[in-house]
C-alpha cells in the first residue's frame, strides 16, 4: 500500500487505481464504505420489489418488475463481488449482519399497500438510486468499479422510465392523482433524507476522487428532477426553485419527526440528524421480514435441507 499523500498526488494527475497495492489504508476504508452502501441499496430493494406483487399492481407490470428485480440483483452482485476482491467475507455481509448494520434507504422498510406507493417508489426512488450510481461512474478513481457501472447506469435509466410510466398512468385520472399525492406527501421527504446530512467541510471520498458530488450537490440534483417532474403531473411537493440563487429550497423544516406507523410527518417537531440516524439504525417495519426472506435459502443450505 501507499501513503494517502502519495496517492492523492497520483489522483491529481488524473491517474486511476486498479488494485489494492495502489491504495492507502484510508482510501481502502472509504472505498469499502461506499461499496457497501451501493451494494446494500441494490440488494435490499429486491424484497421490496417482491412485496409489490401483493398490492394490486396491474398484471401487465409484473414482468417488468421482475426484470427490475433481476437487474438489482446483478447490480448488487457487482458491488459485493468487488468487496470480496477487497477482502470482505460475503456470507457475513449477506447473511449474518443484523438489520441495524445494513445501509439503504429507509423507505425500503415501509409496507407498500397500494399501486400508487409502488409507482412513487419507482418513479422517484429509482432516480435517487441512479444518482448514487452516476456520482460514482462519472467521478470514481477506482477503475474496476467505473468499468462495471457502465452497464448498471443504462439499466437504472430504464428503471426510472418505467417508474415514470406508472406515475403518469395514475396521474391521468383524478382518483389516481389523489392517490399519488397522498403517497408523495409521506414518501418525498424520505427521498430527500436519503442523501444524508449537510455536506461536511472535508469529505475524504471526494478528496480521493471516489465520488464527485457531496450530499448537498446530490440533493440539489435530485430536487432539480423531482420537483419539476411532480409538478408536471399536477402533484404538489414541499420545495421550490429560488430564482435569486437558482437553487431548490425546501418549504418544510428538515429533518422532522416521522410517524412510521401512520406514514405521516410531524412538521411541528424538528429533530436533529442524530434522531434520523437512530430511526434508520432501528430500521423500519418490514426490515426483519425482508431479511428473513433473504436468509431462508442460505439457512436451508447450511442445515443441509431445502425448504
Amino acid at each position: 500500500m501507499v501513503s494517502s499523500e502519495e496517492l492523492k498526488a497520483r489522483l491529481a494527475r488524473g491517474e486511476f487505481v486498479e488494485r489494492p497495492e495502489e491504495m492507502s489504508e484510508e482510501y481502502l476504508g472509504e472505498l469499502k464504505k461506499m461499496l457497501l452502501v451501493a451494494a446494500d441499496t441494490e440488494f435490499r430493494s429486491v424484497p421490496m420489489l417482491h412485496s409489490y406483487m401483493k398490492v394490486g399492481v396491474p398484471a401487465r407490470y409484473l414482468k417488468p418488475i421482475l426484470a427490475i428485480a433481476q437487474d438489482e440483483m446483478g447490480h448488487a452482485h457487482i458491488n459485493y463481488r468487488i468487496l470480496e476482491d477487497l477482502g470482505e467475507d460475503l456470507d457475513k455481509l449477506l447473511f449474518e449482519r443484523e438489520a441495524s448494520q445494513w445501509a439503504y434507504p429507509y423507505f425500503f422498510d415501509m409496507p407498500f399497500e397500494n399501486f400508487a406507493e409502488v409507482a412513487v417508489a419507482e418513479g422517484l426512488g429509482e432516480f435517487a438510486g441512479g444518482l448514487l450510481v452516476r456520482n460514482i461512474l462519472n467521478h470514481t478513481s477506482y477503475a474496476p468499479w467505473k468499468r462495471a457501472l457502465v452497464k448498471v447506469d443504462m439499466e437504472e435509466n430504464f428503471h426510472v422510465k418505467f417508474g415514470q410510466s406508472l406515475m403518469g398512468e395514475l396521474a391521468a385520472t383524478p382518483k389516481g392523482l389523489a392517490e399519488l399525492q397522498r403517497t408523495v406527501d409521506w414518501m418525498f421527504p424520505l427521498m430527500i433524507e436519503f442523501f444524508g446530512p449537510p455536506a461536511r467541510a472535508v469529505d475524504a471520498q471526494i478528496e480521493f476522487k471516489l465520488k464527485g458530488m457531496n450530499t448537498d450537490d446530490m440533493r440539489q440534483k435530485y430536487l432539480a428532477y423531482a420537483v419539476p417532474y411532480c409538478e408536471s403531473l399536477g402533484l404538489k411537493v414541499p420545495a421550490h426553485l429560488d430564482a435569486s440563487t437558482n437553487l431548490y429550497v425546501l418549504d418544510i423544516p428538515f429533518p422532522v419527526e416521522f410517524d412510521v406507523a401512520n406514514k405521516r410527518w410531524n412538521f411541528d417537531k424538528k429533530v436533529e440528524w442524530r434522531d434520523v440516524f437512530a430511526r434508520v439504525k432501528k430500521r423500519g417495519p418490514m426490515a426483519e421480514l425482508h431479511l428473513s426472506q433473504i436468509r431462508q435459502g442460505w439457512k436451508s443450505m447450511k442445515s443441509g435441507s431445502l425448504q
